[in-house]
């Protein structure tokens, strides 16, 4: 029996891949907030801190993840964002954004989304103001 075809090739390749902000988008889904910006003080390197972000920008926007796959345009308004040089040699390399590093940020990222859902969360928590969607 034949598989029913819901998206294109060309529909599946666009839903695989982040998605493509306009500047006003950018500066929505890449806002740092006081909570995030405490929080990335705990990241070691500029590339975790801008992977995080990215990560977290795309979900809030999209309630998806997308493995390592980012926009130059994103992470260069990021880097921005977190007072880092865009274009700068080892800022923001993906080869130095290790998969372990990612899934955990991934986990932090639906922690902190499903902890937003509550109203009265663990204030205490670093975490509970990350996603308030």
């Amino acid at each position: 029996m034949p598989r029913i075809q819901i998206l294109t090739p060309a529909e599946y390749a666009v839903f695989e891949k982040p998605p493509t902000f306009t500047n006003l988008e950018r500066q929505h889904f890449f806002n740092l907030s006081p909570t995030l910006f405490d929080l990335l003080t705990t990241f070691r390197t500029p590339t975790n801190k801008i992977g995080f972000v990215l990560t977290l920008g795309y979900f809030l926007a999209t309630k998806r993840f997308f493995g390592l796959q980012f926009h130059k345009v994103d992470a260069a308004y990021v880097a921005r964002q977190l007072g880092f040089l865009p274009g700068v040699p080892g800022i923001f390399d993906l080869t130095t954004y290790q998969e372990t590093t990612a899934r955990r940020h991934r986990q932090m990222i639906l922690f902190a989304s499903l902890s937003g859902l509550q109203k009265n969360v663990n204030h205490n928590s670093r975490l509970s103001g990350l996603c308030a969607i």
